[in-house]
């Protein structure tokens, strides 16, 4: 049973993320992290740096529109571009998660943080599961990479797992 009375989900701006958070069950709220849409934007504006820094002021700003309006005039300005119709797309997609962490502010304590950075968790999957599912060398079946690391998991926990390691001696 989840005794939170408000949760808030980070999301790479991926279609499922944002489901899971709007089902009944649930109830989260979706936060996009910026840190992903800065890299869209990177990639689409190379080089303009300038632009890149007033676009991202705007989101700041909560001036999401006319961030939107300053997008569609450079793709007017400069004409078709693939990767600026990416970065309009994955906005679009992601509407409602640019400030979802400021929308559960009403809702929350005026000294409780909210985080909107994935960073945090992006780098303890990158510690606890990629780098020893991913060594050289090394190849797994779904089901060894499974109970590998539900083995990783539960040793977080030291009393799990000393009692994992007594029931499995017993």
């Amino acid at each position: 049973m989840n005794l939170a009375r408000n949760l808030l989900l980070i999301s790479d701006g991926a279609r499922w993320i944002s489901d899971i958070a709007g089902a009944d069950y649930l109830k989260a709220t979706c936060q996009l992290d910026c840190w992903h849409y800065e890299k869209k934007l990177r990639a689409a504006l190379p080089g303009e740096e300038k632009l890149r820094q007033e676009l991202m002021n705007l989101l700041w700003e909560g001036k999401k529109e006319e961030h939107r309006n300053l997008l569609k005039l450079k793709r007017l300005v400069d004409g078709p571009s693939e990767k600026l119709d990416d970065v309009l797309g994955y906005l679009e997609e992601n509407w409602d998660g640019i400030y979802g962490s400021r929308n559960l502010k009403s809702k929350v304590g005026a000294k409780e943080v909210l985080v909107v950075g994935s960073g945090g968790m992006e780098k303890n999957i990158d510690l606890i599961v990629c780098r020893r599912f991913k060594g050289r060398g090394m190849s797994w079946s779904r089901t060894g990479a499974q109970n590998l690391l539900k083995l990783r998991l539960l040793r977080y926990d030291r009393r799990d797992w000393k009692a994992y390691w007594r029931r499995r001696l017993n």
